[in-house]
């Protein structure tokens, strides 16, 4: 543990680290950033986005540990579906092993659990299902550390009916979602944080503007990756051959 200035870190993907598709929050606005402010610590932000768990823990984790952070704040998991480099059936245990090593270092952890991103965006009825199963399982994980009073569980699912909690992307935490989020943090290690008053959620005319302008660009920018994602493939598969057990 550091003995002069608290060391905060962020690590994880964009809901860590506030990037987003045609919208971004500045690391310092982002929950990491800002439950750093209000325990008046040094923030340094290592989460990317876009990183799986495996990507986490190679290179985030040990530039983590060599700060000795009093506290790290953690969200990462769903990239895991999405990304080549994502292995969906080793991502929970990869991120109780993410949790178990920094605990081992006596930081303190806040790490969030996932929230259902089907319910703001809709998936094809077989891929929502994967999806969903994936977040539960990672979820379900995260429970073993329900009883370490150094690790905090951040309940991400706190946002998904409050559309003033995010982006016009519909996909990451606004600003003020980060707010919301880095509030709940703060109640819960007892520092004082105001959220402040909830802005107009983004307008359906907002919507069509960003996805013509970022979202179908970027859709067409990843669809290679997203053909060679080992999960993504495998559920083609099934669909295309009729698998009764993805039903």
């Amino acid at each position: 543990m550091n003995t002069g200035t608290p060391v905060h870190v962020s690590l994880g993907d964009s809901i860590a680290s506030g990037e987003g598709v045609g919208v971004a929050i500045p690391p310092p606005l982002t929950w990491p950033g800002l439950l750093a402010a209000a325990a008046t610590a040094r923030f340094v932000p290592l989460a990317r986005g876009g990183a799986p768990v495996a990507t986490v823990i190679r290179d985030q984790l040990p530039a983590a540990r060599a700060l000795a952070p009093e506290i790290a704040c953690v969200c990462v998991g769903l990239n895991d579906l999405f990304r080549s480099g994502g292995v969906t059936d080793r991502a929970p245990s990869g991120i109780q092993t993410l949790v178990r090593r920094l605990r081992a270092d006596d930081t303190l952890v806040v790490v969030g659990r996932l929230h259902d991103p089907t319910r703001l965006v809709p998936f094809p009825g077989r891929l929502g299902r994967l999806i969903r199963d994936h977040v539960a399982a990672i979820n379900a994980g995260l429970e073993e550390f329900r009883a370490d009073h150094g690790v905090v569980l951040l309940d991400m699912s706190a946002l998904v009916d409050r559309p003033e909690c995010w982006a016009v992307d519909r996909i990451h935490p606004s600003g003020f979602g980060h707010r919301v989020l880095a509030a709940a943090a703060a109640h819960r290690l007892g520092l004082a944080f105001e959220v402040g008053p909830a802005p107009t959620a983004p307008s359906l005319a907002s919507w069509w503007r960003w996805l013509v302008r970022h979202g179908v660009p970027w859709l067409a920018a990843r669809t290679p990756e997203l053909i060679t994602s080992e999960p993504l493939r495998r559920q083609a598969h099934a669909i295309a051959w009729g698998d009764a057990s993805l039903n």
